[in-house]
């Protein structure tokens, strides 16, 4: 369980950013993001920012649709968006219009090979309602890593909801989110291995496929992935990580997070406007900041031993000039190494 505490983190974030705001750190790209909501008119041309590959699609009352017939497969990517798949974000609302339909979305795609982390929800039953999810390692390729595809079966099935596929470990974990229109219900579903996978996936794109005629609607995909540099380890063995799960949005609400520490053990967060990469003496860990501004601040983790110490930080980012950048890393008490201390990745955060 994380602690989260609000009124401490406000009342001493604040200043610092104000600092922070005085001093653009240069314009840094920590990721990028986009959408299409399709609200255009009908058309079999999905437009410039499309490229269609296989298959044909649609629009249709504003929203995305599969017009290649039933049972009949077609797949498109963005024309111009890229970035790194293990860093992104991507998502697209599914509706069902038909028996026997998928909604897929494609991400780390070769256009020339169709290699790509696939994530398709189907209705596999007939019945008019997506009821699973496959994990596949290129579109429509029935394999993953191993040579069968990952699947996952819907305790409650539905005709439409929202899909959203994003990253952990690396790159190693392929993690989709089904919210499901008629109850609210949102279930979660992984699959792993993708780094050992015989073809890698080195592709850039993302893209949408389908079979049958579903709809689909408002796709997002977003490279936001403010983390660099590694921690150190601490006792037990464990690496403990700094992150911000939203993007520092003035006047909106902002988490910062610590997990795998120590528990117990207070825990130092500093702010700097950029990056470096410094070594600390023989300990190991790096210093990833520079340069170190005031105030810093130190809070307990929750949780006890080696690995269980976490801490969710919630307030809201101050309103500061579109484009503020800063850096952020957290250090952690450890007496369980000798050098008594372990430290976080950094963060490399950019104020929308």
């Amino acid at each position: 369980m994380s602690d989260r505490v609000a009124p401490r983190f406000a009342a001493r974030f604040v200043p610092t950013l104000a600092l922070v705001g005085c001093s653009v750190f240069g314009s840094v790209a920590v990721g990028a993001v986009t959408s299409d909501d399709f609200n255009r008119p009908n058309s079999t041309n999905m437009g410039p920012n499309w490229v269609e590959v296989h298959g044909n699609t649609a629009i249709q009352n504003n929203k995305g649709k599969g017009a290649s017939g039933a049972f009949t497969q077609g797949w498109m990517h963005h024309a111009s968006f890229t970035g790194n798949y293990a860093d992104s974000t991507c998502a697209v609302d599914f509706q069902a219009s038909g028996i026997g339909e998928n909604v897929v979305l494609m991400v780390g795609l070769d256009p020339n090979t169709w290699g790509c982390v696939s994530v398709k929800i189907q209705d596999n039953t007939g019945d008019g309602l997506f009821d699973r999810v496959f994990f596949e390692q290129a579109f429509n390729a029935g394999s993953w890593g191993n040579g069968n595809p990952v699947i996952y079966d819907l305790a409650t099935p539905t005709a439409s909801g929202r899909m959203t596929v994003s990253f952990d470990n690396d790159g190693d974990v392929a993690v989709c989110t089904i919210q499901n229109n008629a109850s609210s219900q949102v279930e979660t579903c992984s699959a792993s291995g993708i780094l050992a996978f015989a073809f890698p996936i080195t592709g850039t794109r993302f893209g949408i496929g389908h079979s049958g005629g579903p709809f689909f609607d408002n796709w997002t995909a977003d490279t936001y992935k403010p983390a660099y540099g590694t921690g150190c380890a601490g006792s037990g063995g464990f690496v403990p990580a700094l992150d911000a799960p939203q993007k520092p949005i003035g006047g909106a609400p902002f988490d910062l997070e610590v997990t795998n520490g120590l528990g117990g053990a207070p825990c130092f967060f500093f702010f700097g406007l950029g990056q470096t990469a410094a070594p600390i003496g023989l300990s190991g860990c790096s210093l990833w900041i520079t340069p170190i501004l005031p105030p810093s601040f130190s809070i307990p983790l929750a949780g006890s031993g080696a690995g269980n110490g976490t801490i969710t930080l919630s307030g809201t980012m101050p309103v500061v000039p579109v484009g503020t950048t800063f850096t952020m890393q957290a250090f952690i008490a450890d007496a369980g190494v000798p050098h008594g201390f372990t430290a976080t990745n950094g963060l490399l955060l950019v104020v929308e």
